[in-house]
């Protein structure tokens, strides 16, 4: 995956560019826009049995990141690429671990709206419903 789509709250399309490598025992994934100086999109994927966990997501408040549409592009382009499904981080934190933000929250229920990912409320997690098989 090089390049990355995206539809913005303004319904403009952007291209971002997309990294990934291992930095174990994550996966990680850099998305930058085409602004220099505009930061990067940040995440961090960790093997949880047959899915992905989505550890972290970071991305910078600068106008190329904030309602662009990336990170949710950026999910499901993962599950494609990877062929798994991926899983959010809870709200709640335990020591060591990251907590799912506000905003990730919201972008995982447009995720659902869409019916592109499924909550659990026991474990108070998303999970992607993106059909893998082609």
């Amino acid at each position: 995956m090089k390049k990355l789509s995206c539809i913005g709250v303004d319904g403009e399309i952007r291209e971002y560019t997309v990294s990934i490598s291992k930095c174990l025992p994550n996966i990680c994934i850099e998305v930058e826009a085409e602004n220099v100086g505009a930061g990067k999109l940040e995440m961090a994927l960790m093997p949880e049995g047959e899915l992905l966990w989505v550890k972290y997501i970071e991305r910078p408040y600068t106008e190329p990141f904030v309602g662009r549409g990336v990170a949710e592009t950026l999910i499901i382009e993962l599950v494609m690429f990877f062929k798994k499904q991926l899983t959010s981080t809870s709200t709640y934190s335990a020591c060591g671990e990251y907590g799912r933000s506000e905003s990730a929250t919201k972008m995982w229920k447009r995720l659902v709206a869409r019916s592109l990912a499924l909550y659990d409320e026991v474990s108070d997690r998303f999970v992607t419903s993106i059909d893998i098989s082609s």
